[in-house]
């Protein structure tokens, strides 16, 4: 079963960074991907000759336990929306 976390509206809410593959330097995590990306263009205006870029999208989730017909306690994964 898959819900958010309590307090949050339905939806689905993404994390999204950019870092260089030049030199390593991470940008900052944003869960609006526009502002991510504007660092991406920022770094690059620093640094002319760093034109590769990997951008990272994290989903967070959460597992809990809970009582199974068969067993005790099975895994259940619900997506936690922050």
């Amino acid at each position: 079963m898959r819900s958010p976390r309590a307090g949050h509206a339905g939806g689905e809410e993404l994390e999204s960074c950019g870092a260089c593959t030049s030199c390593a330097a991470p940008g900052v995590p944003d869960e609006d991907a526009e502002a991510a990306q504007a660092w991406t263009f920022a770094h690059l205006a620093a640094h002319p000759t760093h034109t590769g870029f990997r951008e990272e999208i994290t989903r967070h989730w959460r597992a809990d336990l809970v009582p199974g017909p068969t067993s005790p306690a099975v895994p259940v994964a619900r997506r936690v929306i922050t």
